[in-house]
């Protein structure tokens, strides 16, 4: 994205590796393989905001390690379709990160996130769209501080059958469950002061 601070290579796993990158836009940040496959991307140096877009978006399948520090989180992964999971503490270096909005929307294919994956993200006050549209969700378990639940934050997360809220919760903002077919049970909390419209719209169970 556009900012922040740009200074890594890309081993692109299929024996080249780009020339440093220090701009968001460098062509040297895309690649065409000679092949098809599947190939272990590895990134390295210092970059505190990522996007995946393109090719790359369409075909992630996993992140198996992250020790970076990001800035921002917002639209990491966005609409990478063939995600299936990320690491365990992925999140973790990024201390100052303030909001989690859209990271993991419209991946269809996630299954699973880390437990405690915000836990160290004590800054996030924004949970807008996080996991809109991943259709294969099932559970996610939220940072024992969280105070707001952003619209459309779980939206189509059709697979989704449980939520417990944190008793931190006090707003829960327009269509955050909207269509979340398979929903049967939610905890609120006693301090819940704000619940929008059509926050449960389209939950048929």
């Amino acid at each position: 994205p556009e900012g922040g601070n740009y200074d890594y290579w890309i081993d692109w796993g299929d024996g080249l590796t780009s020339t440093k990158i220090t701009t968001y836009n460098d062509p040297q940040a895309t690649h065409t393989y000679a092949e098809d496959g599947e190939y272990t991307i590895k990134l390295m140096g210092t970059l505190d905001r990522l996007k995946f877009t393109g090719n790359i978006a369409n075909d992630l399948k996993s992140v198996t390690k992250c020790i970076l520090n990001f800035s921002t989180i917002t639209d990491m992964f966005n609409t990478c379709p063939n995600l299936e999971n990320v690491c365990d503490g992925i999140f973790d270096q990024s201390l100052s990160i303030t909001n989690a909005n859209s990271v993991f929307a419209h991946c269809t294919k996630l299954t699973t996130v880390p437990l405690g994956l915000f836990d160290n993200n004590n800054l996030i006050t924004e949970f807008v769209d996080t996991f809109n549209d991943c259709g294969k969700l099932r559970e996610v378990i939220l940072p024992h501080d969280t105070e707001v639940i952003g619209a459309h934050a779980f939206s189509g997360c059709a697979a989704l059958e449980q939520v417990d809220l944190p008793e931190s919760v006090k707003r829960i903002e327009e269509g955050a469950f909207v269509t979340c077919v398979s929903l049967e049970k939610v905890h609120l909390p006693k301090g819940l002061e704000v619940v929008e419209r059509k926050v449960f719209y389209r939950c048929t169970n």
